[in-house]
């Protein structure tokens, strides 16, 4: 009995530890699965303050560009008040400039105009004088051929002794002061216009006959209007070859003759008659090697004229190229007696 008595209370006392153990159980089960309920409470409200914070920020920010904004706006509305306060000034400033430009390059265009037309008139002016003297010219050359060139022949052999002179006078040591020597120009007239003249004039003419360049004749017929081109080429070059023969006819055939008319002048007028021959002894030859040299540099020009230019006329254009080559051939004539 007594070992029932203590098996039963054994039983019961196992029997209320496990009961009470259940109630542990099911409390601790009871506190977990409250715990387990709160939690997702907890994240949330984590989450929730994050978003808060975020949302905090984004206003702070968007207040802060708010009045980024504002102040932009209020600063940009000053700017076009003060722009507005200086656009009636501004505007009258551009307008004077413009119409101040604008009367610039009006008055520049006028000037230039007028400069122009000032040229114009002065070119027209000269064209004028040259073809008044040119009709004068022509007006005595008809009335009076030989008696025209000689005087032109004169007056430009004048001019070129005229310059001999002056260059002279720079080359002496001891300078003193530039006296014309009266009777050398006068020489040097005389044998223009009265020896070389007349003699170019007459051996102008015969060498055009001889060996004609200037054929205007034959140009006018029908003949030479039938020629092709090629046959017109070859007749311009025979024009070419004629001129370039009177040419070298001139300086080597005519050449000497002028260096000797120019001597023989020379000592006439200078009182050295007497002693002409010395002089062309000792002058002829150099004052010959002159005159060719300085011919020799005219001839490209010389042929050209002789081409273009009629017979009268080619006279003339050897007037203007003698003032260069009178001056140097009375310079080597003269060169001993200086």
């Amino acid at each position: 009995m007594v070992l029932f008595a203590i098996t039963l209370i054994s039983f019961l006392h196992a029997c209320y530890g496990f009961q009470q153990g259940n109630r542990l159980m099911a409390s601790a089960f009871h506190v977990s699965s409250e715990g387990t309920r709160k939690l997702p409470t907890i994240q949330e409200t984590a989450t929730s303050v994050e978003v808060d914070r975020q949302e905090q920020i984004e206003t702070c920010e968007m207040e802060s560009i708010k009045e980024h904004e504002e102040e932009k706006t209020e600063s940009c509305r000053n700017e076009n008040i003060a722009i507005a306060d200086l656009t009636p000034e501004f505007s009258i400033n551009i307008e004077t400039t413009f119409h101040t430009n604008e009367e610039l390059v009006s008055r520049s265009k006028e000037d230039v105009s007028s400069e122009k037309g000032r040229n114009r008139n002065h070119l027209s002016a000269t064209k004028d004088k040259l073809q008044s003297y040119a009709s004068l010219y022509n007006h005595f050359l008809e009335k009076h051929e030989l008696l025209t060139k000689t005087l032109t022949s004169g007056s430009v052999g004048m001019i070129g002794d005229i310059m001999a002179q002056a260059f002279e006078h720079r080359l002496r040591v001891s300078k003193g002061k530039f006296i014309l020597d009266v009777p050398r120009i006068l020489g040097i007239f005389f044998e223009c216009a009265c020896l070389s003249a007349p003699v170019m004039h007459y051996s102008y003419d015969f060498l055009e006959r001889v060996v004609p360049v200037q054929d205007d004749d034959f140009r006018s017929t029908e003949a030479f209007q039938k020629l092709n081109e090629q046959e017109k080429n070859i007749y311009s070059l025979k024009q070419w070859a004629a001129a370039s023969f009177h040419v070298l006819a001139d300086i080597f055939l005519l050449g000497p003759l002028y260096v000797l008319n120019i001597m023989f002048a020379a000592s006439l007028f200078e009182g050295r008659i007497g002693s002409f021959a010395l002089d062309m002894r000792s002058n002829f030859m150099p004052t010959l090697k002159t005159s060719v040299i300085a011919s020799l540099g005219f001839m490209p020009l010389q042929i050209v004229a002789f081409k273009m230019l009629p017979t009268r006329f080619r006279l003339l254009y050897i007037n203007f190229q003698d003032i260069i080559w009178s001056a140097l051939v009375s310079f080597a004539a003269h060169k001993s007696h200086r």
